[in-house]
């Protein structure tokens, strides 16, 4: 009967008899990605510009809402905008981040600014209908609990006036941009070549060593059927 390698045996195997194999199946994935890479921006040079939403950092909650920017990102992102970044600092407002993508320097892409401002003019509006049927449902069991005992008319007409007061405080904040403002330049970038190809063979690198330990963590796994099988 064959005897059946240890683990640690078929670890140090694995990696003596497959080195070479290892090290020109990295070499061919990075040259590969960085070829592909340089061909593909060489022919189409990426030429963007910033179109930042810079969030009030004075208010950290606004009615139920808790963190006024995750609420932004949720919307950007159940509508479809998930390439987008989060720039935070200690020294500075809570900044979305997304990108407007141009044919070239002089080519304005005035659609997609536009859509990013009309997408920003939806959040606002949900965000008003929100608070309306918040002060609605707050009415309501204002009313209810009135009926209950009439004597809590005056208190609850009071809450009531309070709520309206502080919706309506919020209305005035989201509708004069006081939650947050657009920052849009114009400015037009080229997506710098080198940061993309170091990142792209960092990333082909990465995969390499993950296929590498895939197959070796294949092989362990088959070597302990055999093992169990034959015990």
């Amino acid at each position: 009967m064959k005897k059946i390698e240890s683990n640690t045996r078929l670890i140090i195997n694995f990696f003596q008899d497959n080195y070479i194999k290892m090290i020109i199946f990295i070499l061919i994935s990075v040259i590969l990605s960085l070829l592909f890479t340089f061909f593909y921006y060489k022919k189409n040079e990426v030429y963007y510009s910033e179109f930042k939403i810079i969030v009030n950092g004075s208010y950290s909650s606004i009615g139920s809402i808790i963190h006024p920017h995750k609420d932004i990102m949720y919307f950007l992102e159940s509508n479809g905008y998930k390439d987008k970044r989060l720039l935070q600092s200690k020294n500075s407002n809570n900044i979305i981040q997304l990108e407007i993508y141009h044919k070239s320097k002089v080519d304005k892409n005035t659609e997609k600014l536009n859509e990013y401002i009309n997408i920003l003019e939806k959040y606002n509006q949900q965000f008003i209908k929100m608070l309306d049927n918040n002060l609605n449902n707050y009415i309501n069991l204002a009313n209810k609990e009135i009926k209950k005992n009439p004597l809590y008319k005056e208190k609850m007409d009071f809450r009531i006036h309070e709520k309206k007061f502080q919706i309506n405080k919020f209305k005035d904040l989201i509708t004069n941009n006081k939650i947050y403002k657009i920052d849009y330049n114009g400015e037009i970038n080229l997506r710098r070549i080198k940061t993309l190809l170091t990142r792209n063979a960092v990333a082909a690198l990465a995969l390499s060593l993950i296929t590498i330990f895939l197959i070796l963590w294949i092989k362990i796994f088959i070597r302990e059927i055999r093992k169990n099988t034959i015990n």
